[in-house]
């Protein structure tokens, strides 16, 4: 049953070196599992607010159409409205594949970023609904902040190979309900809760 927790890092247990596995568990034992006040919007609300006032500039709805490059070196950025922002550095969160292939011309890219990236493959993908309810989590039946739903213990590689699939049988679900963990989260007589 604790071999459940193999989804927070990507990979079931059988395929984990067991130093991965005991610091995931070591974290759930020592510090418990946690969440963030307000969610994380406002994680990224206070990363966002501490960049502002060194200085920085924000952009929403926004997206980077190339990342530019000369003399080994980041220039700067050209949006997908065609607006060049000037840069020493890019922090990129989109795939590897995606920032290497898609938003930096080919002869900026070292050979060896291509030959690392030819071992790797795609990561297992999940659906996610998000539901905001006008009831309580309690009149639901539910009580703890992440549930763990599951139609046999057989976590191994049958749950791995099958997040590969369109279409699978509903082997193991996790709800998470974010009124438990902070009462306050949605309005009085309602909750948030994701399925996964």
């Amino acid at each position: 049953m604790v071999s459940v927790y193999w989804g927070y890092i990507g990979m079931p247990p059988n395929r984990l070196a067991f130093a991965y596995l005991a610091i995931l568990y070591f974290s759930f034992i020592e510090f418990k599992a946690f969440h963030v006040k307000g969610g994380s919007q406002a994680m990224s609300n206070a990363i966002v607010n501490k960049f502002l006032t060194y200085g920085g500039e924000v952009r929403f709805n926004c997206g980077v159409k190339k990342i530019e490059v000369a003399n080994g070196k980041v220039q700067g950025v050209v949006t997908e409205h065609g607006d060049r922002i000037s840069a020493r550095c890019v922090l990129s969160n989109a795939s590897p594949v995606a920032t290497y292939l898609q938003l930096i011309d080919a002869e900026h890219v070292p050979d060896k970023v291509h030959i690392e990236m030819r071992g790797r493959s795609l990561s297992m993908s999940g659906f996610t609904l998000y539901m905001g309810l006008d009831c309580e989590p309690g009149a639901l039946g539910i009580r703890d902040s992440t549930s763990f739903i599951m139609s046999s213990t057989e976590i191994g590689d049958k749950i791995y190979d099958q997040m590969r699939k369109l279409h699978v049988d509903d082997d193991l679900m996790v709800l998470s309900c974010y009124n438990i963990a902070d009462p306050d989260f949605s309005p009085k007589g309602t909750c948030q809760a994701s399925l996964v």
